[in-house]
């Protein structure tokens, strides 16, 4: 199971992912400037405005904010600031969303092809089941027979570097109906899973546990939607990366 750090609230993975963040975007930018001169137009300037003059994505930019507004939330907390200078952010201003490039999307003919073209009827169920939900790639891993109904999916639990756990909130458990025409997936699923224990895993690895989620593989969503993963050209590599089957 995976932990959360103590007195944060804040799970493991997350913590190091921040860690990962201050190491690449905030300390370059940002080490050097005392705690008490940290500025809100210092932020946008030296941090939001440089990073986003390097090419770095929108999410990207506010993903690196997260860290930084809880350790300045913290600051005032303790007295050692009399405001967050982060929270005052003018991010219309520093941002605008039309700098950030479209992400591509996927017709509903490319997101049949894609699952058409998988080596393996697992791969196809797999692949057409995120197609046809827009569920998360470690969602759809961590899927149990119990989960599946004719044409709804319930996600209770995701798997995140090999560890099985709850969703990052308590909005990601949901149930998520399946478009009708990627139903035929869901049924292959149900099909693949049939006979197992309600608790068993519908899409696991050879020995039975969960597979690792891979970067290759992620960026399915429903037809039109906007997509944050590779082309379908790439993509088309996806179920050999993800179900290669090495034990």
């Amino acid at each position: 199971m995976r932990g959360r750090g103590a007195g944060s609230g804040v799970r493991l993975a997350t913590l190091a992912a921040y860690r990962q963040d201050v190491d690449r975007y905030l300390r370059p930018r940002l080490g050097t400037v005392k705690l008490s001169d940290l500025t809100t137009g210092g932020i946008e300037t030296k941090l939001i405005r440089a990073m986003a003059a390097n090419g770095l994505a929108s999410r990207t930019i506010r993903r690196a904010m997260v860290p930084l507004s809880r350790s300045l939330r913290r600051a005032v907390r303790h007295g050692q600031l009399r405001a967050n200078p982060a929270s005052e952010v003018e991010w219309s201003e520093v941002l605008p969303e039309g700098e950030e490039r479209p992400k591509p999307t996927f017709s509903e003919r490319e997101l049949h092809a894609l699952a058409k073209a998988a080596p393996t009827d697992e791969a196809r169920a797999f692949l057409g089941l995120m197609a046809g939900t827009g569920i998360r790639i470690g969602e759809a891993l961590a899927i149990r027979r119990g989960d599946l109904s004719e044409t709804t999916v319930a996600i209770a639990r995701t798997v995140t570097r090999g560890s099985t756990g709850p969703p990052k909130t308590k909005a990601g458990e949901r149930v998520v109906p399946i478009l009708p025409e990627f139903r035929e997936h869901l049924r292959a699923a149900r099909l693949l899973a049939a006979g197992r224990d309600p608790e068993a895993l519908v899409f696991p690895n050879p020995l039975g546990e969960p597979r690792e989620p891979r970067r290759r593989t992620t960026g399915l969503a429903p037809p039109g939607t906007r997509c944050g993963g590779p082309p379908p050209n790439r993509m088309a590599r996806a179920p050999s990366i993800l179900f290669a089957d090495a034990p």
